[in-house]
């Protein structure tokens, strides 16, 4: 799984499709404050821009782990540093997940994975 080819994208079209939405709206009649709509798609592209600079963190984290002279460093390194940037791209996917109309995030959704038959 790559946020920069899979879930970036999805945050992207889902934000630009309610941009859309807003600007029509807007022409329209130009009283309409679409608050919701630019609040929206603020959040979303700071998500974005947020999990796409936590993936070249990640991705630099990981190469890093060459540099590993046995497998007590790497193990560290991974505890240290892996595993805490993945969390940190975590939270910014997981926070756009909520946000993102579930008919364009590629994955299953957490309720789909609990619920689902």
């Amino acid at each position: 799984m790559n946020p920069k080819t899979q879930i970036i994208p999805a945050i992207e079209n889902y934000a630009g499709d309610v941009a859309r939405k807003a600007v029509t709206k807007k022409q329209l009649d130009s009283s309409i404050a679409c608050s919701y709509e630019a609040s929206l798609v603020t959040r979303l592209s700071a998500l974005a821009d947020s999990a796409y600079a936590r993936t070249g963190e990640l991705e630099q984290v990981v190469a890093g782990l060459d540099d590993a002279k046995d497998i007590i460093e790497e193990s560290a390194m991974i505890r240290d540093k892996v595993l805490p940037a993945m969390e940190s791209l975590r939270a910014a996917c997981d926070e756009a997940e909520t946000m993102t109309e579930k008919s364009y995030w590629p994955f299953p959704t957490y309720s789909d994975l609990l619920f689902g038959v």
